[in-house]
C-alpha cells in the first residue's frame, strides 16, 4: 500500500513538472525574434507576458525538442492561423502554431535567395521578399515550391496586403537606393510602381481606412527621411512627411490615432489624421525594432547593445514612460504581438 501510494505521489510529481514545461513553452501574446549572430545559428525566441512580466527564452527551442531555428530570424507573419517565421540567412520559413509555436514545417527556398517578409499572394501562395534579388518569390504555402518570380527591378523589404494588392517596398542598392513602392495586384500578379519622392523604402504598413505608411530612410546623407502616405485604392501619395534623421520602422495605433515613427535615437509621434507631428521623441534611445500593442496601449522597441551579447526589451507607455526592461536574446529584432 505504502509503495503504491509513493508511486501515486511520483506520478502525479512528473505530471505537474510536464504541465509546468509545456506552459513555459506556450507562448504569451508578445515575442521577440532574437536574430543571433550572422553565419551562426544562434536565432531564438522569447516570450513576454505583459500581466506578469514574466520573460522566458528560447521558447520554440524548448517547444520543439531542442530544435535549431537557424541564422538570422528575420520576421513573423500570421496567416490562417499559422505562424510563418521568416529564417533570412538559412534561406527558410518555419511554419509554427502561433501559441505553442510547435513546428509544423518548413518551407526551403533557394540558396541564392535573402528572405525577409512574407505575405499571402493569391490562394495557396506566398509572397516573399528579398533584400538583394530584384524580384518577390511566389511559393507554395504547404511545400515550399517556388511557383514563380514577379519583377520589381529592386531589392525588396516589407510589404503589406490590402484588399487584393501587396504594397513592397523597395530599399534598392546601398548607393543607389530606390525611391518606389511597388504595388502587386495578387488576382494577375501585375506590378504598379509608386514613385514616392524618398528614397530607400524599407518599412510598410497600413491602417484601417486603407491608407498605407511608409518609412523613406534617406541616403543616410543629403537626402534626409520621410513617411509617405499613400490611398490604397487610387495609389496616390495622400502625404509627404518630412521628418529629418533616418527613419526605420513604423507601427501604428487605431485606437489613440497615432503612428509611431522609429528614428534613431528617438521615437517620432504622429497623428494619424491630420498627419502632423504630435511628439519629435516620445522615448529617447538608439532601438532596432517597435511595435505598439493596441489591446493595453504600450509601445516595446528592441535594443541589441552591442549586437553580440543580450540585449533588451523596452516597455514604454505611449507618453514615454519606462514601464519595464528584460533581458531577451542577441541581437532581438522583430516584435510579434498576436492580435
Amino acid at each position: 500500500m505504502k509503495t503504491s501510494f509513493l508511486t501515486l505521489l511520483t506520478l502525479l510529481a512528473l505530471f505537474v513538472s510536464c504541465t509546468k514545461d509545456r506552459e513555459e513553452t506556450t507562448a504569451s501574446s508578445i515575442l521577440i525574434l532574437n536574430e543571433g549572430l550572422f553565419n551562426s545559428a544562434t536565432s531564438s525566441i522569447s516570450s513576454y507576458d505583459p500581466e506578469t512580466k514574466a520573460i522566458v527564452q528560447n521558447v520554440f527551442k524548448n517547444a520543439n525538442n531542442a530544435a535549431v531555428i537557424g541564422d538570422v530570424l528575420q520576421s513573423a507573419k500570421e496567416i490562417n492561423d499559422e505562424l510563418y517565421l521568416v529564417v533570412n540567412n538559412s534561406h527558410k520559413i518555419i511554419v509554427v502554431d502561433p501559441t505553442t509555436l510547435i513546428l509544423k514545417r518548413s518551407l526551403i527556398l533557394p540558396e541564392t535567395s535573402s528572405p525577409r517578409y512574407v505575405e499571402q499572394g493569391s490562394g495557396d501562395e506566398l509572397l516573399v521578399t528579398d533584400l538583394y534579388g530584384t524580384a518577390v518569390t511566389r511559393i507554395n504555402k504547404t511545400t515550399g515550391d517556388v511557383l514563380g518570380l514577379i519583377e520589381l527591378g529592386t531589392s525588396s523589404e516589407e510589404l503589406i496586403r490590402v484588399g487584393s494588392k501587396v504594397f513592397v517596398a523597395n530599399p534598392g542598392p546601398y548607393l543607389n537606393p530606390a525611391n518606389t513602392i511597388s504595388v502587386i495586384e495578387t488576382t494577375d500578379n501585375s506590378v504598379t510602381k509608386i514613385e514616392t519622392g524618398g528614397v530607400n523604402i524599407v518599412s510598410i504598413k497600413a491602417d484601417n481606412s486603407g491608407k498605407v505608411w511608409a518609412t523613406a530612410t534617406g541616403n543616410y546623407g543629403d537626402i534626409t527621411g520621410k513617411v509617405i502616405v499613400i490611398d490604397s485604392e487610387n495609389l496616390t501619395i495622400v502625404k509627404t512627411i518630412d521628418i529629418g534623421g533616418s527613419p526605420s520602422d513604423l507601427v501604428i495605433n487605431s485606437s489613440t490615432n497615432e503612428v509611431f515613427v522609429l528614428n534613431a535615437p528617438k521615437v517620432q509621434v504622429l497623428d494619424l489624421v491630420t498627419y502632423a507631428i504630435k511628439n519629435e521623441s516620445v522615448v529617447s534611445g538608439y532601438f532596432y525594432t517597435i511595435n505598439v500593442d493596441e489591446k493595453d496601449n504600450k509601445l516595446y522597441v528592441t535594443d541589441p547593445k552591442d549586437y553580440t551579447s543580450n540585449g533588451t526589451l523596452n516597455v514604454f507607455s505611449l507618453s514615454g514612460d519606462s514601464l519595464d526592461q528584460v533581458t531577451v536574446g542577441v541581437n532581438p529584432g522583430f516584435i510579434y504581438i498576436k492580435d
